[in-house]
């Protein structure tokens, strides 16, 4: 899809906000006490500490270490912050935001793909943030309602910015991504990346919505798709070695 181009300011119009709690964890020593007072998981354990990051394992259900579901539900305005990369080829895991606490099949939906055609593909629930396979860009891919292997998508693929290392480089890159309920921002090693306007609003779901690069170019829009008013964060891969620093 052409680019066209929109006027305005990446983040000119973003509100102050001051947050009243701040959770962060660094995966340099397993601290297990902590993990399980932020995240829902099963498998990981001090053996998942390796090179200064948590390192999620191959797997294909809940039972594997590839999933932390936060157990508290975000409402905006937060922030989610990570750094994180993968050890080898896959790409197939990531970052995850509005995340429906009761989508059928939670929380296996965050890994299961939506596309069964596509075996780089993971999650099939809110909105996920991943390298794209050539590892130039990162993908932003809002799902709609199906099962697994057969959710309609859309994706975007926003370039990493100019002279920035891609997720696959050693230490991993931080993401972070500022949700203000309709316009989310989001920073790649604190560089502007890509901005989300969401629109219409059914009930507690948005279903449609349009992508900005950091210059204010439409990457393109999306619409009958299902994204949480408010919802759960999460990493999680399918196959990927997903390596995760600090959240």
């Amino acid at each position: 899809m052409p680019l066209s181009a929109t006027p305005g300011s990446f983040d000119g119009d973003k509100p102050a906000a001051s947050f009243s709690s701040v959770y962060s964890q660094s995966f340099n020593v397993w601290d297990g006490t902590k993990l399980a007072n932020q995240w829902d998981y099963n498998g990981f354990d001090a053996t998942n500490i390796s090179n200064n990051s948590l390192n999620f394992t191959w797997g294909g259900s809940w039972t594997w270490s590839i999933i932390l579901r936060s157990k508290s539900v975000y409402a905006a305005p937060y922030v989610f912050t990570t750094q994180f990369g993968y050890a080898y080829s896959r790409n197939s895991g990531g970052i995850v935001i509005r995340v429906s606490p009761s989508k059928d099949g939670e929380p296996n939906a965050l890994q299961e793909p939506a596309d069964s055609n596509d075996d780089y593909s993971f999650n099939r629930t809110g909105i996920a943030f991943y390298s794209n396979v050539a590892r130039t860009a990162v993908v932003i891919q809002f799902t709609g309602s199906g099962t697994v292997s057969n959710t309609p998508f859309t994706r975007f693929e926003v370039p990493i910015p100019a002279g920035q290392p891609n997720l696959f480089a050693s230490g991993g890159q931080r993401l972070r991504i500022e949700d203000f309920g309709t316009t989310i921002y989001t920073y790649y090693n604190d560089l502007p990346l890509a901005r989300i306007d969401l629109g219409g609003l059914i009930g507690s779901q948005y279903t449609s919505g349009t992508v900005y690069n950091s210059t204010m170019q439409t990457l393109g829009t999306f619409s009958s798709r299902e994204i949480e008013l408010s919802g759960k964060v999460a990493v999680a891969q399918r196959v990927a070695n997903l390596q995760l620093y600090n959240a």
